[in-house]
């Protein structure tokens, strides 16, 4: 475990201050969490949760790998879609690259 580490469960730092027996109060700043606020639709809740962990997950592999963190995000979001839609998403790209350069 690492100080500042946002990927550690707040369940095991628990268990493991409770196996030290060491009491700790701790709240939550709403005002840094985005999933705080309380005009957030519950899907849309869900949504945000769900692009911030991608976003930790592929900071996690980018660090490990020595690559950067917005293109392995791009390529989960990727294999998230059916292959045609997958495929149809390539080709636009393509298309738009192939626009630029000539």
């Amino acid at each position: 475990m690492e100080a500042g580490d946002p990927g550690i469960s707040l369940d095991l730092i628990a268990r493991a201050l409770d196996a030290m027996a060491v009491s700790v109060h701790a709240t939550v700043d709403s005002e840094r969490d985005p999933l705080a606020d309380p005009l957030l639709e519950e899907t849309d809740r869900a949504l945000l949760s769900r692009e911030l962990l991608k976003r930790q997950i592929a900071r996690r592999i980018a660090e490990r790998h020595g690559v950067d963190a917005d293109d392995v995000r791009h390529v989960l979001t990727n294999l998230e879609r059916p292959p045609l839609a997958r495929l149809a998403h390539a080709f636009r790209r393509a298309r738009l690259r192939r626009h630029a350069v000539h």
